[in-house]
């Protein structure tokens, strides 16, 4: 087969990271490739409890002198480290591909991310400084200091890029961090966090990693840390947001999303329209937060979509080793995931339920031996049927006719998720007047893309999709303690 080219076939041992110097034991983890679980990835180092309070000793050591240092050199000094980042080539790529199983266009493409993230971040940092109101009543000055000593907790599916979206704001703002990366993709983020810690002082950037058992209640509850970034399950994010509940941390969620998105009568249904809703489905192999996980289609229209996805996941999407330059569809990230899946749409077919499954496998015997899962529409599905209820994290979506906007709406809203959803209609108008009455975070129009409300950003969810927000002036602002100093007597 032809597959894409690739820095090393194997990652060697990886370290921690505590106070500028690597850390080393005799536990590691193993990571497995999930289109061979046979073959294992690269090992990285395994901590404990004492590592991660020497971690957050280490970021705490270096915490004031981080803070002090005047905002335009802190910028500079993580202009330097995006540039330590970068300078890795095409390293990181293949290792992402590696470990958690994306197609390795999409790994290349996120590998750039986090200097488009820096540039969008840079303008409103300028910004955020502090504010000085003076009149006949004294003067007030409004300042934005660091919070601390950060906690960020990063996720399997945009490895690089979610610790771009955590760390970029945290540093700037003045913080320093420990960074604990997801047991199923440690590899790739934590070289990326060594290059990039050596061009900053000893101790700013911490790596920990571990059983969660022993690690993540030193990184939620110790009193030092004053901040907790987590993305992740809603599950997780309860227990993260209990534990730092004790001593009453600044938590920022970023949690599941079962992204409803509503089909009306009127929508285009082109094949440029139909590519953006597959997109917005199959991307990362559907594990992937902000994705299309339910679609509601009115009626008159649920034939005609029906088949025009499935034609359109025909003609493109193929299933294989995300390294081989044919695979357009990754394999799930696990075992775990894909049996979940699979019990899903098991689920759906005793239930009488249509699974139509499309596109097309790559190469068999690699196909059973990874994890993969086929592209999957469930329709004929009722409304409150596990594979709609449930966020899938995987291929497969339900498809569910509507007769009005009211049921409509009220069948996106009836979730505990509200990260995001989308409406798709040839009256724009009417679109975004109907984008007001769905309870999500970010609702877009014709599209489902986080990429496009990038540049001014504010990504976050309501109910239990989370809280808090990122990118934008408010993804740097959670970072920070609005503080107030007042010479006014009343």
């Amino acid at each position: 087969m032809n597959t894409a080219p690739q820095a090393t076939a194997v990652a060697e041992d990886t370290p921690l990271l505590v106070g500028g110097k690597e850390y080393w034991s005799t536990s590691f983890h193993e990571v497995f490739n999930p289109a061979d679980p046979s073959q294992c990835v690269g090992r990285i180092v395994q901590g404990g409890e004492e590592t991660a309070i020497a971690a957050v000793e280490a970021a705490g050591a270096a915490l004031p002198g981080w803070a002090a240092t005047p905002p335009a050199q802190r910028l500079e000094l993580v202009r330097q480290a995006l540039a330590a980042l970068e300078a890795m080539g095409e390293e990181l790529a293949p290792l992402i591909t590696r470990e958690m199983g994306k197609i390795f266009r999409e790994a290349r493409a996120e590998v750039g991310l986090p200097g488009q993230m820096l540039g969008k971040f840079e303008p409103h940092f300028e910004q955020i400084q502090h504010e000085r109101i003076e009149d006949e009543r004294g003067e007030v000055i409004l300042s934005y200091l660091p919070r601390g000593v950060v906690s960020l907790i990063v996720p399997f599916n945009w490895p690089i890029a979610q610790l771009a979206l955590k760390l970029w704001p945290a540093l700037l703002m003045g913080n320093t961090v420990v960074i604990k990366p997801s047991p199923l993709a440690p590899l790739a983020v934590t070289k990326a966090l060594h290059a990039m810690a050596g061009v900053l002082p000893p101790g700013v950037i911490n790596v920990v990693f571990g059983p969660d058992s022993s690690v993540a209640p030193v990184l939620t509850t110790h009193p030092a840390v004053r901040m907790v970034s987590f993305t992740g399950s809603i599950e997780t994010g309860r227990k993260v947001m209990a534990a730092a509940a004790g001593t009453i941390k600044h938590v920022v969620l970023e949690l599941g999303g079962n992204d409803p998105a509503l089909i009306l009568e009127d929508a285009a249904l082109d094949e440029k329209q139909c590519v953006k809703i597959l997109q917005s489905i199959f991307s990362t192999s559907g594990q992937g937060c902000q994705l299309i996980k339910r679609i509601y289609v009115h009626r008159s229209r649920h034939d005609e979509l029906v088949e025009k996805l499935i034609a359109g996941t025909d003609g493109y999407y193929v299933v294989g080793d995300g390294m081989e330059r044919e695979s357009t569809l990754g394999p799930v990230v696990s075992k775990a995931q894909r049996d979940r899946i699979a019990g899903l749409i098991d689920a759906s077919r005793q239930a009488g339920t249509t699974v139509a499954e499309a596109g097309r496998v790559l190469d068999e015997e690699t196909f059973q031996r990874g994890w993969f899962v086929r592209p999957a529409f469930i329709h004929g599905v009722a409304a409150d049927a596990p594979i709609v209820a449930e966020e899938q994290f995987g291929p497969v979506v339900p498809i569910v006719p509507f007769d009005d906007e009211d049921q409509a709406v009220e069948l996106a809203n009836a979730s505990e998720f509200g990260l995001a959803a989308s409406v798709w209609t040839q009256d724009v108008e009417r679109g975004m007047a109907l984008a007001g009455s769905i309870e999500a975070g970010t609702t877009f129009v014709n599209n489902h893309n986080t990429f496009a409300i990038f540049d001014i950003g504010g990504v976050g969810g309501v109910k239990q999709s989370g809280n808090g927000r990122e990118l934008g002036p408010w993804g740097l602002m959670e970072f920070a303690d609005l503080r107030i100093r007042s010479t006014r007597a009343r």
